[in-house]
């Protein structure tokens, strides 16, 4: 039990009170108990009256029907005192027609049973001499007597159940001489039904009366005890002679035992909510009471704590502002005694604003409290800013404004120091990142003429040495072009600003691209370079496809680099499928120098080398793998090594990507052809099993000696393919000899062996695969052998020489060199050209003629890019009129508003030819 409730019970005043209101309680519920019952019962009696009333008419109006039958038997007879047993039972039947009680009818002539009806179950009775039998005699003489109709009863019956017997005298009507008597036996249960005296409710029913000898009688129905009940209510039946007696009484006082099941609850209820009440406030007065002694001692500790603080504080006046205490910690601060300081208030304090009106506004707005920096004058004039805390409490009842007083000073020195700091630090990142873009634009123009002119001179008639020298050229400004690459995507890391921007392709488009730039690089050093897909056939897949190029392109490189001789293998496997994701592993293996342990763990660090000496053999910036890892990171993943130093190097990821079924499919099954491989490296061969095993055909792969055994011509179902290191001469025979028909060799040579291809061509060989290939090529090849006719199922076949025949293309470009590369490749794809030298005359030549497409450099005079677009864009949108920003801007912020401005997608400078006819095919709608 708490505490308090404990003090309050052990109150004497309060526990005389409270037994006071309890009797006062018990004495009204008594008095209003006392009403209730009188007038319940009054209406309870009202209630049986009213039935007892209805009951007792329905008794006698039953009873009156069966003897007025009897009155009817006795003066048919009277009329006709010699009738016959068959002339009674006529009438008789007759008479009953209507509805009765009555068992049987009989009639005594001379005070013996003569005639009966009906007289089935009743023929015992005829022939009873009532002179025989005192009792009978005696009721009999009585009717006799009275002249009236005499009742006797409930009597058990000879016939069987419990019956009335009213008898009336017969008198002959000539003479008016006895005849004898009429008896009539009423069913006494059914004249209580006909009653209704069966189904009474709330009340019970006796009924008493005469014997048959006319004395008073006994209780014949019902429970004796209701008659001896004091609240008995009496109504009194009629008979012809004598008479019966209702009694009533209540069956159950439902009403009052109700009603004391109500009055105990009410008094209980009464008792509980007068404790409550009485109880809670005590208990609230004990409550305030400790309340106001909590508040004193909480007012003393606080002033305590306001005394011995350090911190300066002040108690306000909550309605003037005037300073009515200080602590100690004010003193020191202000420098003030306390007795001066409390003739002051907060205004006389402050150096320049009326902070202390501003606090009491905030307190008088209902709000707990404020917060203000204001300027603060000491004692010695110094000026210190100092930040002011207000709360407005109560003390002893009076409004206070508690003001705790914090100087900022040299915080503010300080973060205005930092603020600077902060400034200058992004100054300097946006004057780097705008510096990085400017050199990229400015480096990139100049190189987009290198390499683009390097690239079309090598199209032209050179000599050997010319030509050697050229290509080293356009590889020298390629390497460069990769060297400023990496550095603007490393300050792209370093500012938080590289981005990913997925999309769905397939892995044999990503595996195109990427043969497209390195291949020839591998195959120069003398390596073979390989791709390993293993027998899966993939969906399409979702990521950042250039990104996912650029870090397979990078550790490709690498190994290409520090491999002299054996393979370079890019493997691609599926771990986990489903059918919305599917889980990729990318590993590329090489046959290098490989990695001692100590140089693995610093390698995917920017600026980091293997090999930092002045004699190192290989070059880089030492950011590609620290690129590589930055951007796999981003796609959910991590880059790890695994290297033993003088075997080679594996560098791997895992990605889980989203998927979705890829439509076109691959099959050679049913077919009937049966792939001949003649190849020497191990590792090629098994990478070509599972690929022909992904068509549905089984291969027969041997050595490259193997086709010196050909002894019998090549049968038609059979197709060789032959790596290109194979024996020229004896090649040469066996198809002089007819023994290998050129239209089923396949030769599979290095991207950029250009030779080779020329010294199998003139033995009539005209089928070549490219080095490094997947599935898609071999279907792609096999396909056109056996259905030369057809339509490659799964492939869409564009003419390479001019696919960009019979488009009219707009070059905007005011650069002389960089306009005279585009026209001249836009040529020989097939486009006819025109070229204007900025955005005005881009628009006045559009107004003027039609074009499929625009490419549109950004910086340039009279009209730049952007605005030339944007005016553009209000007469033709970007279904109607494609544009492409051609430009040696390439930050990812810088393309995105190129975008906005209305271009359709951006190609960047130096562009790759194949780069450039792809985005051209991909934004002209319609374009077959």
């Amino acid at each position: 039990m708490p505490l308090s409730l404990l003090k309050a019970i052990s109150s004497t005043k309060f526990y005389c009170l409270y037994l006071v209101g309890i009797v006062f309680i018990l004495l009204l519920s008594e008095i209003f108990a006392r009403s209730f019952i009188a007038t319940a019962k009054e209406k309870e009696r009202r209630n049986i009256y009213e039935q007892l009333s209805t009951h007792r008419a329905n008794l006698e109006s039953a009873l009156a029907r069966d003897l007025a039958l009897t009155s009817s038997i006795k003066t048919y007879i009277a009329i006709h005192p010699e009738l016959t047993q068959d002339e009674y039972t006529l009438y008789a039947q007759n008479l009953l027609m209507q509805q009765h009680q009555i068992k049987n009818i009989g009639a005594a002539k001379d005070l013996i049973i003569t005639h009966m009806f009906p007289m089935k179950g009743n023929e015992k009775a005829v022939g009873l001499n009532y002179n025989k039998n005192p009792n009978q005699r005696s009721a009999a003489l009585l009717a006799v007597k009275q002249n009236k109709i005499v009742l006797a009863g409930p009597l058990n019956l000879i016939q069987g159940g419990v019956g009335l017997i009213a008898r009336q005298p017969v008198f002959k009507a000539y003479d008016n001489s006895l005849w004898g008597l009429v008896s009539v036996v009423i069913d006494f249960d059914k004249l209580i039904k006909v009653a209704q005296l069966d189904k009474v409710k709330g009340i019970k029913i006796a009924l008493k009366g005469k014997d048959a000898k006319g004395q008073a009688g006994d209780v014949f129905w019902g429970d004796e005890a209701i008659f001896r009940n004091p609240d008995v209510l009496l109504a009194n039946l009629k008979l012809p002679y004598g008479s019966w007696v209702l009694g009533a009484t209540p069956s159950d006082h439902t009403s009052l035992v109700k009603y004391s099941a109500f009055h105990i609850f009410f008094t209980l209820a009464a008792l509980l909510i007068f404790s409550f009440i009485t109880f809670q406030r005590r208990l609230n007065a004990i409550q305030k009471q400790a309340f106001v002694e909590q508040l004193t001692e909480s007012e003393n500790r606080f002033r305590m704590i306001f005394k011995l603080n350090r911190s300066a504080m002040l108690l306000l006046d909550g309605d003037t502002g005037a300073i009515i205490d200080a602590n100690d910690g004010a003193e020191q601060f202000y420098g003030y005694p306390k007795a001066k300081l409390l003739q002051l208030s907060l205004d006389d304090l402050n150096a320049l604003t009326d902070s202390a009106q501003t606090l009491i506004t905030l307190s008088e707005e209902g709000h707990s409290g404020g917060y203000c920096v204001s300027p603060q004058k000491l004692a010695t004039g110094e000026i210190r800013t100092v930040e002011i805390h207000a709360t407005v409490i109560s003390i002893s009842g009076q409004k206070v404004i508690f003001s705790l007083i914090n100087d900022i000073t040299d915080g503010l020195e300080g973060e205005g120091l930092l603020k600077q700091a902060v400034k200058k630090a992004e100054e300097a990142s946006q004057a780097k990142s705008q510096f990085l873009a400017n050199m990229s634009h400015e480096i990139r123009t100049p190189m987009n003429g290198i390499i683009g002119l390097s690239e079309l001179c090598l199209g032209t008639g050179l000599n050997l040495q010319q030509q050697q020298y050229v290509e080293k050229v356009l590889l020298s400004a390629k390497n460069l072009m990769h060297v400023i690459n990496d550095v603007l995507d490393y300050s792209k890391i370093e500012a938080g600003k590289l981005e990913l921007h997925p999309d769905y392709f397939t892995l044999s488009d990503l595996i195109k691209g990427i043969n497209s730039t390195i291949a020839h690089s591998a195959f120069d050093k003398g390596l073979n370079l390989l791709v390993d897909l293993g027998d899966s056939l993939y969906p399409l897949i979702e990521a950042d496809r250039v990104r996912l190029n650029q870090v397979l392109l990078n550790l490709l490189s690498n190994a290409i680099k520090f491999t002299e001789y054996g393979t370079v293998t890019l493997k691609i496997e599926v771990l986990e499928q489903a059918p919305s994701l599917i889980k990729l592993r990318f590993s590329t293996l090489d046959t290098g120098i490989g990695i001692e342990k100590d140089a693995q763990t610093k390698l995917f660090l920017p600026f980091e080398q293997l090999d930092n000496s002045s004699s190192r053999q290989f070059g880089g910036t030492g950011l590609g793998l620290a690129i590589s890892q930055e951007l796999i990171h981003l796609m959910g993943s991590q880059l790890k090594l695994e290297s033993r130093v003088g075997h080679g190097s594996c560098f791997s990821f895992e990605l889980v990507l989203p998927a979705i079924d890829n439509d076109t499919s691959y099959s050679l099954a049913g077919t009937g052809i049966r792939p001949f491989i003649f190849i020497d490296c191990e590792k090629e061969k098994a990478i070509l099993n599972n690929y022909f095993k992904a068509l549905g055909v089984e291969p027969f792969t041997q050595g490259l000696a193997n086709i010196s055994q050909i002894q019998q011509p090549q049968p038609s179902t059979d197709i060789y393919i032959l790596d290109y290191k194979v024996d020229k001469v004896r090649l040469k025979q066996l198809i002089d000899n007819n023994l290998l028909n050129t239209n089923k060799l396949i030769v599979l040579i290095p991207s950029g062996y250009g030779e080779s291809t020329h010294l199998f061509s003139s033995m009539g060989i005209s089928h070549f695969i490219t080095k490094p290939y997947i599935s898609d090529d071999i279907y792609s090849k096999l396909d056109a052998i056996i259905r030369p006719n057809l339509k490659l199922t799964g492939l869409a076949l564009q003419s390479e020489s001019k696919p960009l025949a019979n488009l009219n293309l707009l070059v905007v470009e005011d650069n002389d060199i960089n306009r005279e590369i585009a026209m001249t490749v836009l040529n020989h794809l097939g486009a006819n050209v025109v070229c204007a030298e900025n955005g005005q005359l881009a628009i006045d030549v559009i107004n003027q003629q039609k074009f499929d497409l625009v490419l549109m450099d950004i910086q340039m005079p009279v009209m730049d890019g952007i605005s030339a677009t944007k005016i553009i864009r209000q007469h033709y949108d970007i279904q109607q009129l494609p544009i492409i920003a051609m430009t040696a801007h390439v930050m990812q912020t810088e393309v995105d508003t190129f975008i906005a401005a209305g271009m359709n997608a951006h190609v960047g400078k130096p562009f790759d030819q194949e780069n450039l006819k792809n985005v051209i095919m991909e934004n002209i709608p319609n374009l077959n």
